[in-house]
Parts: C-alpha cells; sequence; structure tokens
C-alpha cells in the first residue's frame, strides 16, 4: 500500500513539475534597429525600456541595441522588416512609406487620440499586412516641428515664395506660408542658412538645438505642429514566438515609453527653446485668429498629400485622429 501511495506521489510530481517546466518563458533576445545614430536622443528612453521589459517577462526577454543607418539604410528598412531581417524597429513611420503608404499621416495624429480611439489597433493592422510587424507605440509623443528662419522676421506673410529645408514629415508647415521645399541633409543646413541658400527650415525643435543652428536662425515661428511619428515596430517573426507573459512585457512597456515620451518632450521643448534664444533668436508666436488659420492650413495640406497613393486607408486614419 505504501509502495502504491508513493509511485502515485512519484507520477504525480513529475506531472506537477513537468508541466510547470513546459510553461515557463523561454528566454529571448531581441535587437533593436535604429534609423537614427546610436547616441542620438531619440532613444532617451531606451535604457528603462529595456529594464521594464527584463522585469516584466522575469527576466526571459532581453532587448538590446543592434544597429543604426549604418548597418541598413533607411530606404530599405521597410523591407528589411517585412522579409523579418529586423527584429525590433524605431523608425518614423514616413520611413516605411513605400510599404504602408496609408499611414503617412502618422504624424497628423495625436497619440493620446489614436489609443482612445481604437485608432492605434487599426494601425497595427495595417502594419501586420504590409510590413509583417506590429505597431507598439509612438516614441517621440510631444515632439513637435517648427520654422526656423535665417533672418529676423516680423510675419509669417514674409515667408512667402522662400526655400526652406524641409521633409515629407514637415513639408506642410513649409507649403502653409506659401514657401517651397528643398530636402538637404542636415549636415549642410547651417552652411545652406548662412549663404542664403535656404532661408529657413522645418523641423523639430530639439533638431535646431541637435545641429547648433541657434547662431545662425534668427525667428522660430510658433505654434509648432504635427507630432513626430517616429515609432517602435515589432516584427512578427519575433513577435509570434513571445507567450502571453512576454508579448505583454514588451507591449507595456512600449505604452510606458509612448507616455513619458510625452512628458520629456515637453520639459525639452521650453529648454530647447530657451538654449535657441540665447543664441539670439527670437520667438514669433502667432495671435490667436492667425495662429488658429496656420495650424487649420498645415492638417489640411498633410491630409490631402497622405490621401494621395492610399486613400481610403487614409480617409480611416484621418476618422479615427478625429482632426
Amino acid at each position: 500500500m505504501f509502495k502504491r501511495i508513493l509511485s502515485l506521489c512519484l507520477v504525480l510530481a513529475m506531472v506537477v513539475f513537468g508541466c510547470g517546466a513546459a510553461l515557463a518563458s523561454a528566454p529571448v533576445t531581441i535587437r533593436l534597429q535604429g534609423a537614427f545614430l546610436e547616441a542620438s536622443d531619440h532613444y532617451y528612453y531606451l535604457p528603462q525600456f529595456i529594464e521594464s521589459v527584463r522585469e516584466r517577462s522575469n527576466g526571459t526577454v532581453t532587448v538590446v541595441w543592434g544597429a543604426g543607418p549604418e548597418a541598413i539604410p533607411v530606404t530599405e528598412l521597410g523591407e528589411a522588416l517585412s522579409s523579418g531581417i529586423i527584429e525590433l524597429l524605431y523608425v518614423p513611420v514616413s520611413f516605411l512609406a513605400s510599404h504602408m503608404p496609408g499611414l503617412i499621416g502618422t504624424n497628423l495624429t495625436d497619440p493620446a487620440v489614436m489609443r482612445e480611439s481604437g485608432g492605434v489597433e487599426f494601425m497595427d493592422s495595417v502594419a501586420s499586412e504590409m510590413v509583417n510587424a506590429r505597431f507598439l507605440c509612438r516614441t517621440a509623443n510631444g515632439s513637435v516641428f517648427v520654422l526656423g528662419i535665417g533672418s529676423d522676421v516680423n510675419s509669417i506673410s514674409e515667408l512667402e515664395g522662400m526655400v526652406m529645408r524641409g521633409t515629407v514629415s514637415n513639408s506642410p508647415l513649409i507649403t502653409a506660408v506659401g514657401a517651397e521645399t528643398v530636402n538637404i541633409p542636415w549636415a549642410d543646413v547651417h552652411q545652406a542658412l548662412e549663404r542664403n541658400v535656404i532661408g529657413g527650415l522645418a523641423g523639430a525643435i530639439r533638431d535646431y538645438v541637435d545641429n547648433s543652428l541657434g547662431g545662425v536662425v534668427q525667428t522660430i515661428i510658433l505654434p509648432g505642429a504635427l507630432t513626430s511619428d517616429a515609432s517602435l515596430f515589432i516584427s512578427n517573426r519575433v513577435w509570434d514566438r513571445l507567450d502571453d507573459v512576454q508579448k505583454e512585457a514588451v507591449m507595456s512597456s512600449a505604452i510606458d515609453w509612448e507616455i513619458d515620451a510625452l512628458r520629456y518632450n515637453l520639459a525639452m521643448r521650453s529648454e530647447h527653446l530657451g538654449i535657441l534664444q540665447a543664441a539670439g533668436a527670437k520667438l514669433l508666436e502667432l495671435p490667436g485668429a492667425e495662429a488658429d488659420e496656420y495650424l487649420r492650413r498645415i492638417y489640411e495640406i498633410g491630409w490631402e498629400r497622405a490621401g494621395v497613393t492610399d486613400p481610403a486607408t487614409t480617409a480611416r486614419l484621418r476618422e479615427y485622429a478625429g482632426n
């Protein structure tokens, strides 16, 4: 009788511990590919993200830095993500326009509104279909674009016909004041302003500081507009290997990044504007009605351009955005 009981206990122990082993999360290492250089301020939250994922996954998920644009050119990131070469990607959505043209208007949306309206789930479904990846979060929440002018101006009417440096993401600001857009590398902007090759530019406020433009930009036009579309994506090839605990660890940590980015960028906005003012730039704050009209033009231009390639997807994105 004793032997029979002992045998049953051994069998039960094997079942319990065997099931426990089977349910344990398998260790996973995920490499981050960035569209910006490793030392860039874009990754300010990366250490916290890495630690949060590790803790929430009970040490089973490790996120490590992989490489920046020196490894994979930004023009090839969409294909690399889609094919599964990239595991975790920090990138502006606009850099993936060749694969997801319908989401080119992401910078016209507010991250908080998209979380509430179901827009995030919509973006996630588009990303899964178009680039074989999951959308995790907006990593530059609160980072807005402003116009910087290389001369002392007192009205945006003075900007009509001016040539300015811009990109797909921020060119609506330039068009809204009747100026023309040219795309030149950041490394050439300082000299281009000094030589009057360009009269100004559009960029995130921190871009002016990071590229030491305080001495050549004399006027900053406010208010800022749009919200940077820098985002975090994870390949379905990696996502599908994670268990529920690991997926929750990654997703929750990404959402924390989005929330903290708003706090961080609002704080840095004041600091960076102060740096630019100390270097000699003045802030031109448009008055109420003029500011409203300026912003209205920016968003109308942005949505019109966003819908050229994929009008149906853009229309749905705008519905979720509510603007």
